[in-house]
């Protein structure tokens, strides 16, 4: 049990996570330590994405997507517009 355990690198003291395959090997060598360890399934309800660093596994076992964000180009060009607009009121303009 102690190799099966070394191989899943479960064997440190406070627990640990190993997420494996579903594999007829590996679900028999699970089966033998299965009351050693919690065993959760992988649940994706928001698909499996292309990249899986987009993501992030919860707890209990919810591979949540998430979205990059990406800066909207037109408002950055207003923005900087606006910024370096000199009809703009801004606090010097104002005290003067």
């Amino acid at each position: 049990l102690k190799k099966i355990l070394c191989d899943f690198k479960l064997d440190e003291k406070g627990g640990g996570l190993a997420i494996v395959k579903n594999i007829p090997e590996i679900n028999a060598r699970l089966y033998k330590i299965k009351h050693l360890v919690k065993i959760t399934p992988i649940r994706t309800p928001d698909g499996i994405p292309d990249d899986p660093s987009l993501g992030y596994l919860q707890e209990d076992g919810v591979f949540v997507v998430s979205k990059k964000l990406e800066p909207n180009s037109l408002r950055l060009k207003l923005t900087e517009y606006f910024q370096t607009d000199p009809a703009r009121l801004d606090a010097e303009t104002l005290k003067k």
